[in-house]
């Protein structure tokens, strides 16, 4: 059974290299709960020199300041934490706009000499979609709207990370796979 872990990250600038905070929100594997998300995790990050500039735009989007992050760690540390998430097959990592999500943590592996991790990818985008055709648009507030998944706070990593696993376990399937940026 394919356990979907929701990752969402937002950045500081137009740089992916900028995530400033992440969401994870983990499945419990084993168990008569086994497939139930416990409550997502909301890590601030510490984006590196060089991009560690707070752009308005993004302020403005989810709210997070450099202030906010004096502090946090740099994301080989939540890398780290995530070992048990990174290369185990049952994880399928879940994401609204996977190519953003992706792209971001290409960029932080990348710079931090960390592998990248083999998990599969699924587009909750592409999953709402094919499966809701019909709704005005496919933002996430929308897309869990009409799944009825309730309220939650938008570009709030953890909240975001949270709805985007839940929208992957309702609807998603092997269609809505995102395999990483085409190669040339």
């Amino acid at each position: 059974m394919d356990l979907f872990v929701g990752i969402d990250f937002e950045t500081a600038n137009a740089k992916r290299l900028s995530a400033c905070s992440v969401g994870i929100a983990l499945p419990r594997a084993e168990g008569r709960l086994a497939g139930r998300y416990t409550r997502a995790r909301h890590l601030l990050l510490t984006p590196p020199p060089g991009a560690d500039e707070f752009a308005a735009v993004n302020v403005a989007v989810h709210g997070l300041h450099r202030e906010d992050v004096a502090g946090a760690p740099e994301f080989p540390d939540v890398y780290a934490a995530l070992a048990g998430v990174w290369g185990d097959d049952r994880f399928v990592l879940a994401a609204h706009n996977a190519p953003f999500d992706y792209s971001v943590l290409a960029a932080l592996c990348a710079h931090y000499g960390l592998p990248f991790p083999a998990n599969r990818w699924v587009d909750t985008v592409k999953t709402a979609r094919r499966a809701l055709p019909d709704l005005p648009d496919h933002k996430l507030p929308t897309v869990a709207a009409a799944l009825d998944l309730g309220a939650f706070a938008h570009h709030n990593a953890a909240d975001d990370a949270l709805m985007t696993a839940a929208i992957a376990a309702l609807r998603a399937t092997d269609a809505d796979t995102y395999a990483g940026p085409r190669r040339r």
